[in-house]
């Protein structure tokens, strides 16, 4: 099956979906052997705002969001940064090769510690410029250059 394949399921499906858990399922089956095992949707805050209202989509462990929500890690978090710089998705280890601050690592760490090691962004936005993010972790992705492909 094709990713265009994929997509337009996925899209069939989710019209069809009355709760956000089925959203959630319909967008990891069109990602499947990538070994991606979580996904998180989102828009991006203003500086200085809390994510918890911009919450969309919640496919990774209750007790990280918590703990991203309470701690207001979006503001720290070296792949949330980088978002602002990018059009295209980028993985986190992308995000990360550079010196990161105190705080980055601190958030990098604790995510992992949550099982979040490796991942993909994918900004989006809407037509007034508004941006989201659409983020899919996983313990080790398959990410070769036709997989990259597919989140473009």
């Amino acid at each position: 099956m094709t990713l265009k394949d994929q997509a337009l399921g996925f899209i069939e499906a989710s019209r069809s979906a009355r709760t956000a858990a089925q959203i959630l399922d319909g967008a990891m089956a069109a990602v499947a052997g990538l070994e991606i095992e979580g996904m998180f949707v989102a828009d991006v805050p203003a500086p200085g705002e809390s994510i918890a209202p911009h919450i969309l989509l919640r496919g990774w462990s209750e007790l990280w969001i918590e703990r991203y929500v309470v701690e207001n890690y979006v503001h720290f978090d070296p792949v949330a940064g980088e978002l602002k710089r990018r059009l295209a998705p980028f993985t986190w280890t992308e995000a990360c090769n550079r010196r990161l601050s105190h705080h980055e690592q601190k958030v990098m760490s604790e995510a992992r510690d949550f099982g979040l090691l490796d991942g993909v962004s994918v900004p989006v936005y809407d037509h007034r410029g508004r941006q989201s993010c659409v983020s899919f972790s996983g313990r080790r992705l398959k990410l070769d250059q036709e997989a990259r492909r597919r989140f473009t």
